[in-house]
């Protein structure tokens, strides 16, 4: 379990390390002592192909300075004194590839040079919440936000991802694929390329993403939805979908569905006999039309695939997790994730 520490004197049966979670949204790190929470901060995204490398650091040492500082109060924590502290970075845009390695080198020297006791170790941010949610044990995380990924560990030596494919190529259940889908439906009703003519629930979405007609929605997603953006368009359709709007309904339990099959093509790829499924990411954790769809189908692969798929009420701590795998915690889970 992990529970909040009060500010002590430095004891030498501490075991300091340190998590930090980076996404396209924001930034959170914690400093841990052993299981407890001594210092948490937060910033901005850190993303380094969303936001540029120069920001990323930026707000990944504003989240790590919060969070030391909050750590060391009352004399708690004086590193220059201390052997090097494992610090774990789950990071969205440090996937796979020579992309991916020149992301984790140029982020490694830049911090580096500002926290020279810091003892650095690069991981995805897929990686970091799986960890942080199974701790070492079998079963599959699903993510259905912004974007849409999935990563299954059968407990012993393999480790495989889906999805994650970004949003030019379309992120499937995603928020955003979503947002999309609706936007391309209402410009061809409004233009005669699909009959009815606009729906009742078309005017409360552009209204949410500041449209005044369907073909603003072009410039917008010319540039990208911001977060607030992609909330408020979401927010649109689900309430529509309340009202018994058929369409927003259908786009929601489509990617809910969508989001399930990451699992099943996970579950099967494996050969797991039966395996524990959790969520995250606010799209499919807290969309009611989403998340009730993700666990029908989950029923349904079960069925099919004669397997038992079993949604787990487990929450991702991508903290915990990033700070677990930089101390070795769980080694066949780390093995697994350097091999795959």
């Amino acid at each position: 379990m992990i529970g909040v520490c009060p500010p002590k004197g430095y004891d030498p049966g501490m075991q300091f390390r340190i998590g930090v979670d980076g996404g396209g949204s924001k930034t959170r790190a914690t400093l841990f002592s052993n299981a407890c929470v001594l210092g948490k901060g937060h910033a901005g995204p850190s993303n380094p192909l969303a936001v540029g490398m120069e920001v990323a650091a930026s707000n990944l040492t504003r989240a790590l300075e919060q969070a030391l500082a909050e750590g060391g109060e009352g004399g708690a924590l004086s590193f220059k004194d201390k052997e090097s502290v494992p610090a774990g970075f789950g990071i969205a845009g440090l996937g796979a590839g020579e992309r991916g390695r020149e992301a984790r080198e140029s982020l490694g020297s830049l911090l580096a040079s500002r926290f020279p006791t810091l003892e650095l170790r690069f991981f995805t941010d897929l990686e970091a919440a799986f960890a942080g949610t199974f701790e070492g044990e079998l079963g599959i995380l699903v993510i259905g936000g912004t974007g849409s990924s999935a990563m299954g560990f059968d407990g012993k030596d393999r480790c495989i991802r889906v999805g994650g494919f970004g949003k030019r190529l379309g992120d499937p259940g995603s928020g955003f694929s979503v947002l999309l889908e609706a936007a391309q439906l209402l410009l061809s009703r409004s233009e005669g390329l699909l009959p009815g003519g606009l729906p009742s629930w078309s005017l409360p979405f552009l209204h949410a993403l500041s449209c005044d007609d369907p073909r603003a929605l072009i410039p917008l997603f010319a540039r990208d939805p911001s977060p607030q953006e992609l909330e408020g368009g979401i927010g649109a359709l689900e309430e529509a979908a309340s009202k018994g709007a058929e369409e927003p309904l259908a786009l929601l339990q489509k990617a809910g569905r969508i989001l399930a099959d990451h699992a099943g093509a996970l579950a099967a790829r494996l050969a797991l006999p039966k395996v524990p499924v959790a969520c995250a990411g606010g799209f499919l954790s807290k969309s009611q039309p989403v998340h009730k769809a993700f666990c029908a189908r989950l029923e349904a692969l079960s069925r099919e695939q004669e397997r038992a798929l079993v949604y787990s009420d487990r929450h991702p701590r991508p903290e915990w997790g990033a700070a677990g795998l930089a101390v070795e915690a769980w080694p066949s889970l780390l093995n697994a994730l350097n091999s795959h």
